[in-house]
């Protein structure tokens, strides 16, 4: 999960960096970007996949979703599903 971020570690340094500490330590309702942060709904997970190549010269398949991708494109320069999303590194 490379380049996301906890909650909990968003919240100590949103804290750590605030104004109105004061303020803060009498009541976390006063605070948007607390409750902003406690809203937010978890990331998913990004599935992992292949290209698969099925004897076609000219394409290869997603091991996911079965989308095809034209070899012309650079099957070996995408590292991720254009329909899927899934990582194919």
């Amino acid at each position: 999960m490379d380049g996301l971020i906890k909650k909990s570690d968003a919240l100590r340094v949103l804290c750590e960096n605030c104004s109105l500490t004061e303020e803060c330590e009498q009541s976390k309702e006063k605070c948007e970007a607390f409750d902003a942060i406690i809203d937010l709904d978890p990331v998913p997970e990004r599935k992992s996949g292949k290209w698969i190549d099925e004897g076609f010269l000219t394409r290869k398949t997603c091991s996911l979703c079965g989308t095809w991708v034209s070899n012309f494109t650079g099957t070996a320069k995408l590292h991720y599903c254009p329909n899927c999303g899934a990582d194919m590194r």
